[in-house]
């Protein structure tokens, strides 16, 4: 039997960033955990970018508000790929910061 792996994550700060550069960070992220890509696609107002894995799917939805934005993550795998993986290279490249996740192998 796979195993499955949910990481979801909280996220305070999410810089100002056009949903398409989040979306492409995304595909490579997926490729860093090895879990190669269906299909992807993106929408604004709100900002919502996913993409489904092979294995899975990974979707961000950004929460503006009226100071900051705000940002939910979810990455839900099952196989081989470890999605903290992604996540790691998520926040390095997007920028965010105050999060905390959830992570559990199902």
């Amino acid at each position: 039997m796979q195993r499955g792996i949910s990481l979801v994550a909280s996220i305070g700060h999410f810089p100002i960033l056009p949903i398409e550069f989040c979306l492409e960070k995304m595909i490579v992220s997926a490729a860093i955990m090895q879990a190669p890509v269906v299909h992807y696609n993106f929408s604004k107002n709100p900002d919502i970018a996913y993409v489904i894995l092979s294995t899975s799917h990974m979707s961000l939805h950004v929460l503006k508000g009226e100071k900051k934005q705000s940002a939910l993550l979810d990455i839900l795998t099952c196989g081989n790929c470890d999605p903290r993986r992604a996540y790691t290279y998520l926040k390095q490249q997007l920028g965010f910061y105050d999060d905390h996740y959830y992570f559990k192998e199902l």
